[in-house]
């Protein structure tokens, strides 16, 4: 097929004809979905399409809970609008950016986070996404960018000069919706809220859908490490201590790995993710990979000596902690769990004990 006839297919809205409610008997109660839509260039417009432009879909929010993402206020509509994977990958954003009361930012692709800065010494919004981009500028090609801030000129401009889906924020300064107007493709939306999409306790189970032929019910996902007390409370398995700067950068990590999906491990140093290994059957496999991607691509312009690790399941063999190990990782938070958790720490490299 030509490239251009392919391109239009991708700006392409699909029709659907979903019903407007959907409505589960769940326990002692009902739940109702709703179908969202949104007003846009005389028109109530929907997703443009599902995880591929050949898929119908439809957006539906929980009559009785308003969250941020299905409040979101398109202000720029892009090329038809957000498609299914859009609106997930912004989501899970807003999820990370949400842990932090420090201005932030979340790169996300196909779910995952690909970058997340955070700021502590009053840096501007645009340094912060400058620095959480530098390590992933491959794979942050076409993705979604989520703030926890206003989102400035400077910041809008550094957007513009690569390659992004979508960007979710609070707000926006006039000079950055005229610097956006210069991607005809790229959509904004206005998203409230932030802080309530991290999952708490007592809410509305979470439903997956199992293609057409059932579904899985949980509860949500929420973790009970929210600040730094909660994270000192646990058991530091080591005759070492975390320091005060790795204790910070632990809880860092785990944030951002507590949103990845999943055999998920984050590296984290000064104020980003400075390499995240994502969904490998075996979880040193994502430890070599996040490893590999900073040998291959820091061009000497940033390393893991001295960095910390979050992994999102327990660290099965010492292979695991020698790897990072080697690579100058000096403390890891990991939930625990497996049957030789008490012979890992016996075996623990001295940089870690």
């Amino acid at each position: 097929m030509p490239s251009k006839e392919l391109r239009k297919i991708y700006r392409t809205p699909v029709k659907e004809s979903f019903p407007d409610t959907i409505k589960i008997h769940f326990g002692k109660g009902n739940h109702t979905f709703e179908k969202i839509s949104w007003d846009m260039e005389a028109d109530s417009k929907g997703l443009r399409y599902g995880s591929n432009p050949h898929q119908k879909a439809a957006f539906y929010q929980i009559s009785t809970k308003q969250g941020s993402i299905t409040r979101a206020k398109w202000l720029k509509w892009g090329k038809g609008g957000p498609s299914a994977t859009n609106i997930l990958d912004g989501y899970h954003g807003m999820r990370i950016v949400g842990y932090f009361d420090d201005p932030a930012v979340a790169i996300v692709k196909h779910l995952n986070p690909c970058g997340v800065g955070v700021a502590e010494l009053g840096e501007p919004l645009s340094e912060i996404y400058s620095r959480a981009r530098e390590v992933v500028s491959r794979a942050a090609f076409g993705s979604v960018v989520v703030f926890n801030r206003s989102v400035d000129s400077k910041t809008a401009s550094e957007i513009v000069d690569a390659f992004v889906e979508v960007v979710y924020a609070p707000d926006y300064e006039t000079g950055a919706m005229e610097e956006f107007s210069k991607k005809k493709d790229l959509r904004i939306a206005k998203i409230p809220k932030i802080k309530s999409t991290i999952s708490k306790k007592g809410e509305s189970p979470s439903i997956l859908m199992i293609g057409d032929e059932g579904l899985i019910v949980e509860d949500q996902y929420s973790t009970a490490i929210r600040n730094l007390s909660h994270l000192k409370a646990r058991r530091v398995a080591t005759e070492r201590k975390p320091t005060e700067t790795e204790y910070k950068w632990l809880l860092r990590a785990w944030w951002t790995c507590c949103e990845a999906w999943s055999n998920a491990v984050v590296f984290w140093k000064d104020e980003r993710a400075i390499a995240v290994g994502i969904s490998p059957q075996d979880r040193i496999g994502g430890i070599e990979d996040a490893i590999s991607r900073v040998d291959r691509f820091s061009e000497g312009k940033y390393d893991l000596k001295q960095s910390v690790m979050a992994s999102d399941g327990f660290l099965p063999k010492i292979d695991n902690i020698d790897t990072a190990a080697r690579s100058g990782v000096t403390a890891i938070v990991q939930p625990e769990g497996s049957a030789e958790d008490d012979n890992l720490v016996m075996q623990w490299p001295d940089c870690c004990r």
